[in-house]
């Protein structure tokens, strides 16, 4: 039997067919224009600026008023009850021309009237989504048919319900969801073979490719020999680099997001072919987009404030407030009823008017009189007009105050305050109008003979469940006030105990039965029955002692969608990329200089010819210049390289003189980190007089370590040095100094006038930073420069206690002195302790800390337990009273140092150099806590050799001679260039790595390290345009990269020490080697780019040089390196929101103009 298949229009009448066409072709016009590319443009340039617009009204605004009216829209404000049935403006912002003025710009603040309505972010987004989706419709077709396409279609089903399976697992509402199954060693163990099976993926597709396919095979090589370098240092580590159980979550989010994302582009592969990988970023992208939806409708954020001891059942809102009434007459619960803000909001506006709030559930009717979003509370004075009639009103009265602003210093909250009246359901009675305000407790309101508590609070979210605070700790550095991390230990209960008064609220959903003890840190966060807490503050009652937690609840079914959607753009960028990469590189490899390639001429025979006439010179060279080409880089290279190791050697003093170098590489701690005297005496001089070294009164060039030995134990020659850099006319007007060449002046040239000095420095600190005039902000900027001296003074000095001969006389002058010396030394202690909040660098390790058993406890006072290190001066007190009142051994570390100094004080080189070889054994033999000895001293000679300063001097020479190889001679100065670029950049990389071995971090850490990882990956950047296109501009840019940065980077560090430790949230590894690194990469790549469009518009617009062959080229670098711009800011960009969403559970953690 035969069968006809028909298509489904052949059921239709040719009416029909004809009016479904006509209809096709009458939308498609409508689609195409919303696919346009110019409309793309525009709407990315309204998005930029209406970023632009939230980020500069944050100046008067708060962050979530100015997400709620410049990018989120209120669904409910677009639909009304009445004609037209809808409200389109909601949909837009009214922006004022003031937010273009900000006061930072224009101190002046000039009023701009006036203002315009612009699309909200969300309206742009949904213009955006239907812009993607028409470019879909049009643009992107399915290029697969057969057994292809359907294969395709089945893998690209599969993976949306991987997709949605692993967006779904952080949405799980049921329990825990703080381990993968399996133990995060396993699973670190599966990741690393993971990287093996790729690596041998790699390899396997050298096997596969052609041989002239030379570029894929070029990038296979280059990715497998790193590859394999990486898991060989990876294996031969062991479980010493494992990532914690912190970092291996995160991992893990992020391998099953990259795992769905892969077989995502295995189906658009199969199915759209070579745009299957921009199908997919696509995808990613509107997945991303859908996510900020989803968080602006559906997410919940609220605190839980939680003294050690405390159980809450509740989390506070504090964007929120609520009017309580609590009815505290039930003996085990209280009956609370309460007014949303929203409600309270609504009747103020309308408070004229004789409506009320009425509820059955209410005990008396409210009308609001007053209501202040933010305000301030004083005293009410004699006389003065009180619109409270009752209750704490008739004493306090509040004032209005503005909202409280993103850009505030000091942060905040908003304090609101409104006053209220109260009256009688019955009666109609006046009970008085209160003042209710966040400032003030709960008051009573008596009504028909029951007494109510009721209070103006934040908004509470009750929860199924308790929460008890064990412990909350603050871990800061050494010797600093610095946190280091926050953490909390608390027990969670949830039983049919912790519901009780609460079924109706949590009616419908199961008792889990849980009773748990957890700590919860910075990064670290709870992930329970659907929501999240977050390790999110710590606060210290200063009377007290009271310790106090603040945990982030955040309830936020979509929190997996941005880890799955940053994964699939990345996977379907570098699948791209990888085409577009491929193909431009191959068509290079095929095509020689100055011609395009036919098809008769693409044989593998003429492509190793044509490759090799490219790296050759000119035949018509003659020997002489063919010597030159290859002898002159040689030469300039051999030189530079012999320049360099000789300014890496470590110095060697005379016989006879003191050893300054040995003792720099000697330990100490001092803002939150070991390092070397060295660091410490270059950075305090380089804050003191920008500079590393210092004039001596002989007029002879002294480093820094001298310096700071003379203020240590010469503090009388010390005060002749000439070392604080006054430039301001005015300051030196008020010290009585007088313009010199150098602008540096000696302590005693500062005590002059000091009195009148100090006079102005007070009255500067009492103004607001914004209203200090230039002047003023020189005097505040003299007068840290002076506390850091006096800090190392007092830090170093020696105790003035009084002597103890007389102990032995009689037992009655013995007691007198001992009173004394004990005066003397609580008074010393006090200063001690005062100096400690001054953040004092600790010279002395304590290496031994022994005390007497069964100490009386008049006595025990006298030795309490000592830190791991301390200053020189609080150590030398301490061990001079174990040693004369206890017979105890001093701590060696002292003992060492005083020897050191009293050496060197009585200019005693041979005692000096013996004492700093013995405390360095010591220190040996003895490791302190908190430092690695052998990388302290490779900090010194790492400030000895200072490799970035001749770096930018390499490549200041590189750049010379590459913009010389345009007016001549250009294929040998070219070729020095390049390989004078590459030996800078040896040295930079060196420069680079010591710096992550001596901190222990990865590369960037700080604008400082920002600075100088740009200019290395800029450096890469030019390296490789150099290798591909031979034109000397790749030498041009990474030459003027690499010096501009690092000139930066060297004016950077004019702050002091480089090495800053990292406060709490910023402590993460993972974090700072992902997405740091990742955007550092993306700005490298930007300013490559803008390089480039620089010399574009010199030689194409400034000069009429640009040839035509030259400007394509020049195109093409630059659209290549914004490819590579694009990849890497877009993903560090979205990986920073992870960060956030880890750290205190929001994606838009900062600001608008961050994510």
């Amino acid at each position: 039997m035969v069968t006809e298949t028909k298509p489904l229009t052949a059921e239709l009448s040719s009416e029909a067919r004809d009016e479904f066409r006509s209809r096709l072709a009458a939308a498609y016009p409508v689609v195409r224009s919303l696919a346009s590319l110019k409309l793309t443009v525009v709407l990315f340039a309204m998005a930029i600026f209406i970023v632009l617009a939230g980020t500069l009204a944050q100046v008067n605004k708060d962050i979530w008023q100015v997400i709620g009216e410049y990018f989120r829209i209120n669904v409910s404000d677009l639909f009304t009850s009445r004609f037209p049935w809808g409200h389109p403006g909601a949909a837009f912002v009214w922006i004022d021309f003031q937010i273009f003025v900000p006061p930072a710009f224009f101190p002046s603040k000039p009023v701009v009237p006036g203002g315009f309505y612009f699309p909200k972010g969300w309206t742009i987004g949904v213009l955006l989504g239907l812009n993607l989706i028409a470019a879909h419709l049009v643009q992107f077709r399915v290029q697969a048919r057969g057994w292809r396409l359907w294969i395709g279609l089945a893998i690209l089903s599969l993976g949306v319900l991987l997709t949605g399976a692993v967006i779904a697992a952080g949405a799980d509402a049921e329990g825990f969801q703080d381990w993968p199954g399996l133990s995060w060693s396993t699973l670190w163990m599966l990741f690393k073979l993971g990287l093996v099976a790729l690596w041998g993926g790699l390899l396997a597709g050298l096997f596969v490719i052609d041989e002239t396919r030379k570029a894929e095979r070029g990038i296979l090589i280059g990715s497998a020999v790193a590859l394999g370098s990486f898991l060989l240092w990876l294996f031969v580590q062991g479980d010493t680099f494992r990532l914690g159980d912190s970092s291996m979550r995160i991992l893990w989010q992020l391998i099953k997001a990259t795992f769905a994302g892969g077989v995502l582009l295995v189906g658009c592969l199969l199915v759209f072919r070579r745009r299957g990988g921009m199908v997919l970023l696509h995808g990613g992208i509107g997945l991303l987009m859908l996510s900020e939806l989803f968080v602006g409708t559906g997410a919940q954020e609220a605190q839980m404030l939680i003294q050690e001891g405390q159980t809450v059942n509740y989390a506070t809102d504090i964007r929120s407030l609520e009017l309580a009434i609590v009815d505290p007459s039930p003996r085990d619960y209280d009956d609370v009823v309460v007014v949303p803000e929203s409600i309270l909001l609504r009747n103020h506006k309308r408070h004229e008017s004789p409506d009320l709030i009425r509820h059955a559930d209410l005990p008396f009717d409210i009308q609001v009189v007053r209501f202040f979003r933010n305000s301030t509370i004083r005293d009410v004075r004699p006389g003065e007009e009180n619109p409270a009639t009752a209750g704490a009103g008739l004493l306090s009265i509040v004032d209005p105050a503005r909202p409280v602003a993103a850009t505030d210093p000091l942060g905040g909250t908003d304090m609101s305050s409104a006053y209220l009246r109260f009256i009688d359901k019955a009666s109609g009675e006046d009970l008085g109008t209160y003042l209710m305000s966040l400032y003030l407790r709960p008051q009573t309101v008596k009504v028909n003979g029951r007494d109510y508590e009721v209070a103006l609070r934040h908004k509470r979210v009750y929860k199924p469940y308790t929460v008890h605070l064990i412990d909350v700790r603050k871990d800061d550095y050494l010797g600093t006030n610095t946190p280091r991390n926050y953490s909390s230990d608390i027990r969670l209960v949830e039983n049919d105990a912790t519901r009780q008064h609460l079924s109706p609220l949590f009616a419908g959903s199961s008792t889990r039965n849980v009773d748990r003890k957890i700590h919860i840190w910075m990064n670290n966060p709870l992930r329970y029955a659907g929501e999240t807490f977050y390790q999110s503050g710590y606060w210290k009652d200063p009377r007290t002692g009271v310790e106090r937690t603040t945990l982030q609840v955040v309830v936020n079914p979509s929190w997996m969608i941005p880890y799955v959607a940053c994964m699939i753009v990345a996977t379907g960028m570098l699948a791209h990329f990888w085409l577009v990469l491929t193909r431009f590189l191959n068509q290079r490899v095929a095509r020689p200089a100055g011609r395009p390639a036919g098809p008769s001429e693409r044989t593998p025979s003429t492509r190793r010819q044509r490759r090799r006439e490219q790296k050759a010179p000119p035949a018509n060279q003659s020997k002489r210049s063919l010597q030159a080409y290859w002898l002159v880089p040689t030469i300039l290279v051999v030189l530079c390289g012999g320049w360099v190791a000789s300014k890496a050697r470590v110095p060697h003093e005379p016989g006879d003189a003191m050893k300054l170098y040995e003792f720099g590489k000697l330990p100490l701690m001092f803002e939150g980190r070991s390092k070397p005297f060295d660091t410490f005496a270059r950075n305090s001089l380089r804050i003191i007089s920008d500079r590393q070294t210092f004039i001596d009164s002989e007029g002879r060039r002294q480093p820094a370590i001298r310096w700071l030995l003379d203020v240590i134990a010469r503090p009388d020659e010390a005060e002749k040095h000439r070392v604080f850099r006054i430039r301001h006319p005015g300051v030196l007007d008020l010290l009585g100094l007088e313009p010199r060449p150098g602008s540096r002046y000696s302590v005693e040239e500062l005590r002059t006038n000091i009195d009148e000095f100090d006079k102005q420095v007070r009255l500067a600190a009492g103004l607001a930073a914004d209203d200090r005039t230039l002047f003023q902000r020189k005097v505040l900027q003299l007068r840290q420069k002076i506390s850091r001296y006096t800090l190392i003074l007092a830090a170093f000095r020696k105790p003035a206690l009084p002597d103890l001969k007389e102990l032995g006389k009689n037992e009655q002058e013995a007691a007198q002195v001992l009173q004394r010396f004990k005066h003397a030394y609580d008074m010393i202690r006090l200063q001690n302790k005062q100096l400690a909040a001054s953040e004092p660098p600790l010279a002395v390790p304590v290496l031994q800390d022994e005390r007497p058993k069964d100490l009386p406890a008049s006595l025990r006072a006298w030795l309490s337990e000592r830190q791991p290190w301390e200053t020189y001066a609080e150590a030398v007190t301490t061990d001079l009273v174990r040693q004369k009142l206890f017979r105890l051994p001093a701590n060696p570390a002292t003992v060492s140092l005083q020897n050191i100094l009293a050496a060197y004080r009585r200019g005693d080189a041979a005692g000096f150099n013996q004492e700093v070889a013995r405390y360095r054994d010591l220190l040996v033999q003895k490791p302190p806590s908190y430092l690695t000895m052998r990388k302290i001293a490779f900090e010194a000679f790492f400030n000895h050799f200072e490799p970035f300063y001749y770096a930018s001097l390499l490549y200041l020479l590189a750049f010379l001679l590459a913009v010389l190889s345009w007016l001549g001679w250009g294929q040998v100065l070219n070729r020095s260039a390049l390989w004078l670029i590459v030996l800078t950049f040896f040295l930079h990389t060196f420069a680079l790595g010591a710096r992550i071995y001596i901190s222990g971090r990865p590369p960037v850490t700080n604008l400082y390290s920002s600075a100088v990882f740009i200019g290395w990956g800029g450096v890469i950047f030019g390296w490789v345009l150099e290798l591909i296109y031979r034109r000397g501009l790749g030498n041009v840019v990474a030459s003027v990269l690499g010096f501009a940065t690092l000139v930066i980077a060297h004016m950077l560090a004019g702050d002091g020490d480089t090495f800053n430790v990292l406060q709490a949230v910023l402590d993460t590894q993972f974090w700072l080697t992902t997405h740091v690194v990742c955007i550092t990469l993306g700005y490298s790549a930007t300013f490559v780019a803008g390089l480039l469009g620089v010399l574009y518009i010199l030689q194409g617009v400034a000069t009429p040089s640009l040839k035509p062959d030259f400007g394509k080229d020049l195109a093409r670098m630059i659209y290549g390196t914004i490819c590579f711009a694009i990849f890497f800011s877009f993903v560090g960009t979205v990986l920073r929101g992870l960060w956030a969403d880890d750290s205190w559970g929001r994606f838009w953690g900062w600001d608008p103009k961050e994510n």
